[in-house]
C-alpha cells in the first residue's frame, strides 16, 4: 500500500510540472505561432491542424496567427477569435470546462488506475513466488 501511494504521488507531481512548466511568454513568437496552428483545426480539412495541412486557408489562419501574436494578443485571445470564427469545432482539443472536463479526467483516471492495477498484480505475484 505504502508503495502504491508513492507511486500514486509521483504520477501527481510528474503531470503537474509536466503541464504546468510551459510559460507563453518564454517562447518566440514563431514558437507561439506553431504551437497555436498544433491547437487549431483547418475548417476544410478532415481531421488536420493547421500545422498538418497545405491548404491555402490553413496558410491564410498561419498567417493570421503570426499577424495577431504580433500585435500582443494572447494565445487564450487568438484561439477565441478562431472559436467565434469557426465555431468550438476549430480547436483541436476540447475545452477544458463544463462537461468537457471529463474528457480530460477519465483518460488519466483509467491510466493511473491502470498502473496502480499492474503494480498490484505485479507484487502480488512477486509475494506468492
Amino acid at each position: 500500500m505504502l508503495h502504491q501511494k508513492k507511486v500514486l504521488i509521483f504520477l501527481s507531481l510528474f503531470f503537474i510540472l509536466f503541464f504546468g512548466c510551459i510559460n507563453e511568454n518564454d517562447l518566440t513568437l514563431e514558437q507561439r505561432s506553431y504551437q497555436l496552428s498544433k491547437q487549431i483545426m483547418c475548417p476544410i480539412c478532415d481531421a488536420q491542424t493547421l500545422d498538418q495541412s497545405q491548404s491555402q486557408l490553413a496558410k491564410d489562419m498561419k498567417i493570421t496567427i503570426l499577424n495577431q501574436l504580433s500585435e500582443g494578443k494572447t494565445n487564450e485571445q487568438i484561439r477565441d477569435f478562431f472559436v467565434n470564427r469557426y465555431g468550438e469545432e476549430v480547436l483541436a482539443y476540447p475545452p477544458q470546462k463544463g462537461l468537457n472536463i471529463f474528457l480530460w479526467i477519465i483518460p488519466t483516471t483509467i491510466f493511473v488506475t491502470g498502473v496502480l492495477i499492474i503494480l498490484n498484480t505485479y507484487k502480488n505475484i512477486k509475494k506468492r513466488k
